[in-house]
């Protein structure tokens, strides 16, 4: 059935020339951004004690690890455009995937990381999965052409024309960890002496195709082993790739314990371990260059893993990632630091341009409309920003430790928003939320709407087996934890106590208890909506005035975004 989309997309605008204005920059900032594509939490960092992440394990124990980091959307495409903007998806422009058929690009005026980086003397690079559009919004001076062509996913040549000159088959740029090293080094080595930021965006640990010859994870893929029949060659940099079996993984609480979803999470697992060996291969490539002690290095995740109730989803396992931020002073203590402020992926781009002394153009816009920056740095919540550290003596160093207690207390009250349109041009969901230190709060714009299960999750035997008890009457197919119906036949406004409903399984949004809750985070909802010129805020009516109206929230809805 087509469905007519009646509060939709608007058209790109001109663009509009915006400078990058630099401040003090500290000398050689560089910035190595690593990004997993639909990456959880598979590792002894987050708790897991089967897989074996040395690599990551190190960066965290030498960082500072957020365990409140959330996606401000959970979806590939939409997520890296708010990574490298700093604006929400529909605020930016990228509402969906970056391919076939929607091929969604963001819109023709915003501005993002590279290209500010560009104007202030940095060299920008790429490589791995790009996935966003066009190429001029995010402009990577090395990476997306013929000449240094390192990444995939660039566009589909057919709509986008010769924008597109880079044709790298996709595995060899996105997870062959040599052809990586080699291309890291190359980039390197060119102007050496201009500060840099590289941009590492793997392929794993993204499904491919269901139980084909490459396996589901592609964790065959440079393995040097034999599947259904095919023989694969051993990638040099991954001599020792770690296999799973079934039995022996941890399947997370979301989903159904059954031998489909356990031969899944040890696929998932292998590709984990070459992700955490390509994580190491290029830092080892900066070491040896000689660039990694004035580095800033993160590594975050894009979206949820590809599971029910995960990617896609703005539930509390859909948004919540894995974020550690490291700095050339933190690694040189060797000392880790954990903060469990709530930040988001929307904190990305201040902080990268805070690390390199450059200022968000006062000039910038988005869509027609003027556009700031609604994420905050998060170089104040580190245990050590390693700036300019060397002027700084034991006094000062306590009383900056002091000064971020107190701003960890103050930061209780930061949120991260989300905001999801599209997966697939199919897959129409519009939603909206905010996550607090103790509540989550989604706003269903299209509550009537069933909910559409992404291509990722809709061929797996796992969903198949929920789908098909689930429509026969088994709210909870296979023991699964959270109610199909519901699932499937979303409410306007859910909220859930994430601190004792990590789940998100019992909606308190009729609640009158949590009356005051519910209304203030719907009032803040909608205040960020309205600074990110969110084009879907007359799907839902203005916040009513006074908490003896908390009815109309739940049964009230504007026409122009239902179906």
């Amino acid at each position: 059935m087509i469905v007519y989309l009646l509060c939709l997309v608007l058209l790109p605008v001109a663009t509009v020339a915006t400078l990058a204005t630099v401040t003090n920059t500290p000398p050689h900032p560089n910035i190595l951004f690593f990004l997993v594509d639909d990456g959880g939490f598979e590792s002894p960092v987050w708790g897991n004690p089967v897989i074996s992440t040395p690599h990551i394990s190190a960066l965290a124990h030498s960082g500072t690890l957020f365990q409140r980091a959330y996606t401000a959307v959970s979806s590939c495409s939409p997520s890296r455009s708010a990574i490298l903007s700093g604006l929400p998806t529909h605020q930016n422009g990228m509402y969906g995937l970056h391919q076939n058929p929607g091929n969604f690009q963001s819109n023709a005026d915003i501005t993002s990381v590279p290209n500010l980086l560009n104007q202030a003397g940095y060299k920008t690079g790429i490589i791995g999965k790009h996935h966003v559009g066009p190429l001029a919004n995010f402009n990577f001076t090395y990476g997306t052409d013929a000449s240094y062509c390192w990444a995939g996913a660039l566009g589909n040549p057919m709509n986008f024309g010769n924008d597109v000159t880079c044709h790298a088959e996709y595995n060899q740029v996105t997870r062959n960890l040599t052809n990586m090293k080699l291309n890291t080094r190359e980039f390197l080595s060119l102007e050496p002496t201009q500060p840099f930021f590289l941009y590492i965006g793997f392929g794993d640990v993204h499904r491919c195709k269901y139980k084909s010859p490459i396996g589901s994870f592609c964790e065959f893929y440079g393995s040097g082993k034999t599947n259904q029949g095919m023989q694969f060659p051993t990638i040099e940099d991954w001599p020792t790739p770690a296999f799973y079996t079934p039995a022996e993984v941890i399947v997370p609480p979301y989903l159904p314990d059954t031998d489909s979803v356990r031969e899944d999470i040890a696929g998932q697992y292998t590709a984990w371990d070459r992700l955490d060996t390509g994580v190491g291969v290029i830092m080892n490539e900066l070491t040896r260059a000689k660039v990694l002690n004035t580095t800033l290095v993160v590594f975050f995740s894009d979206n949820g893993i590809p599971f029910p109730a995960a990617k896609t989803n703005l539930f509390e396992v859909g948004q919540h990632e894995p974020l550690i931020v490291s700095t050339p002073s933190s690694r040189s203590e060797g000392v880790g630091h954990t903060s469990e402020v709530v930040v988001s992926s929307l904190d990305l781009a201040p902080t990268l341009l805070d690390w390199a002394g450059v200022a968000y153009p006062r000039n910038a816009r988005a869509r027609g409309a003027p556009a700031h920056l609604t994420g905050k740095s998060l170089l104040p919540l580190l245990k050590n920003s390693g700036k300019n550290r060397e002027d700084k003596n034991r006094e000062d160093k306590d009383r900056e430790d002091k000064n971020r207690e107190d701003k960890d207390r103050k930061d209780e009250d930061r949120a991260a928003y989300g905001s999801h349109q599209f997966h697939s041009v199919y897959a129409y969901y519009p939603m909206r939320s905010m996550v607090t230190t103790q509540y989550r709060l989604i706003h269903n714009l299209n509550y009537n709407l069933k909910y559409p299960i992404l291509e990722d999750v809709f061929g797996t035997d796992t969903w198949t087996d929920i789908e098909r008890l689930g429509e026969q009457g088994n709210d909870h197919p296979n023991g699964w934890a959270l109610n199909y119906t519901t699932y499937m036949f979303r409410p306007e406004w859910q909220l859930f106590d994430v601190v004792q409903d990590p789940l998100c399984l019992d909606n308190l949004a009729l609640n009158g208890s949590f009356a005051k809750t519910l209304r203030g985070m719907q009032g803040r909802l909608r205040q960020w909506q309205q600074d990110t010129s969110d084009p879907w805020l007359g799907c839902n009516p203005a916040v009513p005035n006074g908490l003896s109206k908390q009815e109309e929230w739940s049964t009230t809805h504007s026409e122009t975004c239902s179906f």
